[in-house]
């Protein structure tokens, strides 16, 4: 009998001690959330992409989905990338009932890409041999190309690399003095490779190549050498 009572004793302790308020689903108030990083960082003489932002509405739900937001389009700011400073873009919205939310910042910070001394013309000197069966050719030419800019860090766009019969465009990340070549081209297979150096001087850079052609079956072996034109003042 006593264990009866102890029981129902708990249990009403229980129920009295809830307080209606305490068992209530939170709701998660609107607010203005950011796409990408509050603080972020562009490259000189590169565009700059606004990641974005996004805001969701009242859920009394006590959870949000992918269906709740909705993008900022009150943006103000903009990112200037000819010279190097700090740049701020601020995101407004408002709710279903036309409250003005919180805003939210996004400082992006314009500074020079560490590839940046490679920018510039240069005269380029190729050397390839074609194999296609039994025969072998070398072939010379030379051609002029650029480097420009690129919004990555420590990458920088080259345009163009002499592969063979073709010239490509590619995107180059620079570790070191290690030149990583990034292209695409449906005339060749993915077991093609460009990788290259970049010299003590800093002035020049060579890049080796060996690629794989589908029609006609030729695999091309590569030397492509860099050397940066003199700017007269």
């Amino acid at each position: 009998m006593k264990t009866y009572i102890l029981i129902l004793s708990l249990v009403s302790i229980l129920f009295l001690s809830c307080d209606p308020e305490e068992m209530k689903e939170e709701v998660i108030r609107p607010a203005i959330i950011l796409n990408g990083n509050k603080m972020d960082t562009a490259y000189l003489y590169t565009t700059y992409i606004d990641p974005g932002a996004k805001f969701f509405e009242d859920n009394k739900n006590g959870w949000i989905n992918d269906r709740d937001f909705i993008p900022v389009t009150d943006i103000s700011g903009t990112v200037k990338t000819n010279l190097p400073g700090t740049c701020y873009l601020n995101y407004n919205a408002k709710d279903s009932s036309g409250k003005p939310l919180a805003t939210v910042t996004r400082t992006v910070h314009v500074v020079e890409n560490r590839t940046a001394f490679l920018n510039g013309n240069y005269d380029v000197t190729c050397t390839c041999t074609s194999v296609a069966g039994p025969i072998s050719t070398t072939t010379s030419q030379n051609y002029t190309a650029s480097v420009w800019p690129n919004p990555d860090k420590d990458h920088f766009d080259l345009i163009p690399l002499n592969i063979g019969v073709q010239r490509v465009a590619t995107n180059a990340s620079l570790k070191g003095n290690f030149i990583n070549i990034g292209y695409w081209s449906p005339d060749y297979d993915q077991s093609s490779s460009s990788s290259g150096t970049l010299s003590a001087t800093k002035n020049t850079f060579t890049i080796d190549s060996k690629f794989h052609r589908f029609t006609p079956r030729v695999t091309y072996t590569c030397r492509n050498v860099y050397t940066k034109q003199l700017v007269l003042n």
